[in-house]
């Protein structure tokens, strides 16, 4: 037992051991997905009930049950009936082939689910990503900042020693260090969170990115595909209205005959050793109408879920179109704000050489600086509504940046 327990617990710190190094080793969302679908147990536990749905199939599409009766009576004189019978059922009608049908519905059910458990999966770590990867861009247009206004500092001490402008000029500047030192702070605090949270949706540590290795969400990783065959809702239906057919045509196949074919041995007490084979037909008359209201009951089951069928593809089509639109506008977005960030950088480039030659006040440079700062902010925003688009599109067509071996 010890043993046992031991080879376990190898077995596990080994498996942890290769995912842990798995997702150490990342270097794209996609591979962070990857290693998520090997390191979430909730993906772990849908593997699981798939196992599940698939013995229960075995289960319920086997053959009749075959069974073997003996008896031995207190004393011979009360004994009756055979002492050895062997029973085996005869599927005459084929009607474990309703239990197979059944089973196959549960089976596709556990597949959509595990699918499903998949989309969540992708959808939890790419948001997480997204949001990392802005707090990130964020941090960095801070850390800009930064190094601007130490700069302009560094300008307006220069010039407040040649009392080309006044000394307060230099508490301004001094000011301007202090409140962006304050806001590089706050947005490293926020990209730290946003770190914690990625490693939580992954399901293990990973080493940071630099900026270099970052890699945006990109609209080209959405695929045309039908969502009949993709989305998990509309498997998970499809399945129940097998399932219920199915149930259907058991109830009805209830009013079939049964046939069995039967071996018996004589009692022991009789002294004379006899065998012999019993055909049996057993015809059912009248169930009061059980197997009718059960088929009856099925039947409605699968129209209802027909109709929920239908209800959720139109709404399934029409989310796969506002993603479209969504992800598009997005795109015109971050080309837009790319473009106001060169501007902007100009701006600020011609405001601080003229603030260095005199040609212009500090204000102008601030106000530069600020018009920049709005620019990179907004950029880094429209970079993470364009990550966000493309996920929304992903999960609105069910799709998987990796198809599960």
């Amino acid at each position: 037992m010890d043993i046992q327990l031991t080879q376990n617990l190898r077995r596990t710190v080994t498996i942890a051991l290769i995912a842990s190094t798995a997702i150490s080793q990342a270097q794209s969302p996609k591979e962070l997905v990857h290693a998520a679908f090997n390191s979430r147990d909730i993906i772990r536990s849908a593997k699981l009930l798939k196992q599940s749905a698939t013995r229960t199939s075995d289960s319920l599409g086997a053959y009749p049950l075959t069974r073997i009766e003996t008896a031995f009576g207190s004393s011979p004189d009360v004994q009756g009936g055979e002492d050895l019978t062997l029973f085996q059922p005869i599927d005459l009608f084929n009607k474990s082939r309703f239990g197979r049908a059944t089973g196959k519905a549960g089976i596709s059910q556990a597949q959509a689910n595990l699918r499903q458990a998949y989309i969540d999966v992708q959808l939890e770590v790419l948001i997480a990503y997204a949001n990392w990867n802005n707090a990130r861009g964020l941090q960095k247009n801070a850390e800009d900042q930064l190094t601007l206004v130490k700069r302009m500092k560094e300008i307006t001490d220069r010039r407040a020693e040649l009392r080309a402008i006044p000394e307060l000029q230099k508490s301004r500047a001094d000011l301007e260090v202090e409140k962006q030192t304050q806001v590089l702070n706050d947005r490293k605090a926020n990209a730290e969170a946003a770190r914690v949270s990625l490693t939580q949706v992954v399901g293990s540590d990973f080493k940071t990115f630099d900026d270099k290795s970052t890699i945006d969400l990109q609209p080209d990783w959405i695929a045309t595909t039908q969502v009949e065959l993709s989305r998990p809702e509309l498997l998970v239906i499809h399945s129940d209205i097998a399932s219920n057919r199915a149930d259907s045509a058991q109830a009805r196949s209830t009013q079939l005959p049964d046939l069995e074919l039967q071996f018996r041995r004589s009692p022991w007490s009789s002294g004379q050793e006899q065998y012999g084979a019993r055909l049996q037909f057993v015809i059912p008359l009248w169930d009061h109408g059980a197997s009718r209201n059960r088929a009856n009951a099925s039947d409605l089951k699968a129209q209802a879920a027909q109709a929920q069928y239908s209800d959720l593809l139109k709404k399934a089509n029409a989310e796969v179109k506002v993603a479209d639109i969504q992800l598009e506008s997005a795109k015109k977005s971050v080309v837009a704000y790319t473009k106001l960030v060169e501007f902007a950088r100009e701006f600020v480039a011609k405001s601080e050489r003229g603030f260095e030659l005199g040609a212009s006040t500090l204000i102008d440079v601030l106000d530069a600086k600020r018009a920049l700062s709005d620019a990179t902010d907004s950029l880094a925003n429209a970079l993470l509504a364009r990550d966000l688009a493309v996920t929304a599109g992903l999960k609105a067509r069910g799709q998987l940046l990796e198809e599960p071996k």
